[in-house]
């Protein structure tokens, strides 16, 4: 018997089935279901957009939602749709933006240079324009 609090990273690193992470589909008040999603490392994320497409499309053909349904996330709730085998969700608006960021690449030194970037964050990604 597996402790609940071990079963995320016990369930990643004992499956090793080259996943990014594991989906827990739980109740929720707010909404269709809620997740839990967890890096392959064990650590939680907010969100992950090919995993919910995944949650959405799972949650639909096991009738836990309809077609169109919403979800609970650690980034808020989230919507979607489902059709036959597809299904697409509506991300989260990017958190922690920056205009005026810097950030160093180095091979070592004397080999680095600065670059100034422009950086939203979006679920557990984060992209510098």
């Amino acid at each position: 018997m597996i402790c609940r609090n071990l079963l995320p990273l016990s369930a990643v690193v004992k499956c090793r089935l080259g996943a990014d992470g594991l989906i827990l589909i739980e109740p929720s008040d707010k909404a269709d279901f809620s997740w839990r999603f967890y890096n392959s490392d064990g650590s939680r994320a907010e969100m992950c957009g090919n995993g919910a497409r995944c949650a959405a499309r799972f949650a639909y053909v096991n009738g836990i939602a309809g077609e169109n349904l919403t979800f609970e996330t650690d980034a808020g709730i989230v919507c979607g749709q489902v059709y036959a085998d597809r299904a697409k969700v509506k991300m989260p608006d990017p958190t922690d933006l920056r205009l005026d960021y810097s950030i160093e690449l180095t091979n070592g030194p004397p080999d680095s240079e600065q670059y100034q970037c422009r950086c939203a964050a979006r679920g557990h990604h984060a992209g510098c324009y």
